[in-house]
């Protein structure tokens, strides 16, 4: 991805980070314990947040990135680019979906044993113990990220790590509310996209935490124009637009984990996107 300068106040700041990025171990232990640190000592799962049909459960995915994506190793969010034969086509987004009350409940009692995703959460027992409500929403949540995970991209349930939810993010466009779940996947470098996803992309971590990298985008759907900031990301094979909820989601992960907040909307570059027309199709 281009590179671009920073500031002397940006450069500290990066400077900071650059070893936690590139070392897993340290990332994954400052992560978990910032997110229960923040989401866990308050209410994050409401009542009905399992069970409501508008619920959906997202998997936050991290790993390392790959030969190509950055000029150094580290870290990167791992993305889906949706397909053309579902709806939204062309957004990305992390793996989720809606709950499946038959599947689901079953994989949450699977990946709460010992040596499994979320029996190896080191908060796990003591939340459990306290809140078992929270925990009870929790496991089921996560459960359903799992599963669409393996649906959607071939994501392997025993390389991944959990390490702790996010803020939940209501839908702009529809009647939905997303509650995102960290998981950090190590050692997968290959991933099975099924007929929902174009393809798999990483985004590295360090240049979400760049500036230069924002703009604000103008979005033309059936006539009518709405301005929303987002990332703009450019890799090997082209340009994508990070926007809406998972935009949001994003955000807040860095603005939680690395204390960065994005330039406002009205300081950055201007760039223009076409929806479809069938964008928004059922």
């Amino acid at each position: 991805m281009k590179s671009c300068n920073l500031s002397d106040e940006l450069q500290k700041a990066h400077f900071k980070w650059d070893k936690v990025l590139e070392d897993p171990l340290a990332l994954c232990s400052h992560i978990s314990s910032i997110l229960q640190r923040h989401a866990l000592n308050g209410r994050i799962f409401p009542p009905g947040a399992a069970d409501r049909p508008e619920s959906s459960a997202v998997l936050f995915t991290l790993g390392m990135c790959q030969g190509g994506e950055s000029s150094r190793p580290g870290a990167c969010l791992i993305l889906n680019k949706r397909s053309e034969r579902v709806r939204q086509p062309g957004d990305l987004c992390f793996p989720g979906g809606g709950i499946s009350p038959r599947i689901d409940p079953v994989i949450s009692r699977i990946i709460s044993l010992p040596l499994m995703p979320l029996g190896r959460w080191p908060h796990w027992e003591g939340l459990l113990r306290e809140r078992p409500n929270q925990a009870m929403r929790l496991s089921l949540l996560l459960a359903t990220g799992i599963r669409e995970g393996l649906e959607e991209m071939g994501l392997n349930p025993l390389r991944i790590k959990f390490l702790g939810p996010l803020p939940s993010q209501d839908l702009v466009m529809y009647k939905r509310t997303i509650y995102p779940l960290a998981t950090w996947v190590g050692g997968q470098r290959r991933f099975f996209p099924n007929r929902e996803v174009e393809k798999v992309i990483r985004i590295p971590l360090k240049d979400l935490l760049k500036p230069c990298f924002y703009r604000r985008c103008r979005m033309l759907i059936r006539g009518s124009t709405s301005d929303f900031p987002c990332y703009l990301y450019k890799g090997t094979d082209g340009e994508e637009v990070l926007w809406g909820a998972t935009f949001r989601i994003v955000m807040e992960f860095i603005r939680i984990v690395f204390q960065f907040e994005a330039p406002h909307m009205s300081n950055l570059p201007l760039v223009e996107r076409s929806l479809s027309r069938d964008y928004l199709r059922a």
